[in-house]
């Protein structure tokens, strides 16, 4: 998952290169900072929803025996995984084939098909939506947990990460 992340932000500045032109130095290296980050994203998501779900279980007193809180969690990613993948190709291919000049505006940009950058981003939206769903059915069923505790340790510290960063 982190190269298919490395590669799409790769890709993605290559893009943004040819709307406003060769980069200078700097903004290289920043773009490589920004690549080696979105590299390491999938590995702070893994470890941000184990450790907050672990804190929970322990809150909760749940016994953490019962299954694979790893397993889980991996097999919740694979909508992510395929749904990047299959982004990676759309973006890799729209890069390959551009002829002239690139539009300011890339979020109605149409990607392939009738698919624009904003599409794409709201179906990512949807997989995202899927992870959660996954996760939640998962932890509920295989530690035999009601829905509202599933729902609160797997909702909880994604909720609160999101209203901090909507705060900052």
């Amino acid at each position: 998952m982190s190269i298919i992340f490395y590669e799409i932000s790769v890709y993605a500045g290559i893009l943004q290169e040819n709307i406003t032109g060769k980069f200078n130095s700097f903004q290289s290296f920043i773009f490589q900072i920004n690549n080696l980050t979105s590299a390491i994203f999938p590995l702070l998501i893994y470890t941000f929803i184990y450790i907050t779900t672990q804190i929970f279980f322990i809150f909760f007193n749940i016994d953490k025996e019962k299954a694979s809180l790893s397993k889980i969690i991996s097999v919740a990613l694979l909508p992510v995984i395929v749904f990047s993948l299959v982004y990676l190709v759309v973006l890799i291919h729209f890069v390959k084939n551009i002829d002239g000049p690139m539009p300011q505006e890339l979020k109605n940009l149409k990607l392939i098909s009738s698919f624009t950058f904003n599409d794409f981003k709201n179906i990512g939206y949807l997989f995202w939506g899927l992870f959660y769903l996954i996760l939640i059915v998962e932890i509920k069923s295989k530690f035999e947990l009601s829905i509202l505790k599933s729902l609160i340790i797997n909702l909880t510290p994604t909720s609160i990460v999101s209203i901090l960063i909507q705060i900052i």
